[in-house]
């Protein structure tokens, strides 16, 4: 069995799981509504079996956690951001 490395990330363990992780982080923020975040699940989930250890993949339902949305500057989704040594790297918006 192929172990996804695709977590959920609160508020809560924001800090810890991406802010302080050890590798580089690329986080998608979507909320289930949203068709075009649907939409971009399987991909996602697809391309993190590629960069297992290598990057983490991290979801953020901003429905639960308007609070990191918000903090990054998030105004619509989906959004994918792209995070190294704690610092927003990169984003892709749409």
């Amino acid at each position: 069995m192929i172990k996804l490395d695709v977590i959920e990330v609160s508020s809560t363990e924001w800090q810890e799981k991406v802010l302080s992780s050890k590798i580089p982080v690329i986080v998608d923020f979507w909320a289930p509504w949203c068709p075009w975040c649907m939409k971009l699940l399987p991909v996602f989930e697809e391309v993190s079996k590629q960069y297992i250890g290598k990057l983490t993949f991290a979801k953020v339902n901003v429905e639960e956690s308007q609070d990191i949305a918000r903090a990054n500057g998030v105004m619509g989704i989906p959004v994918l951001k792209m995070f190294c040594d704690g610092r927003n790297v990169g984003e892709l918006v749409g």
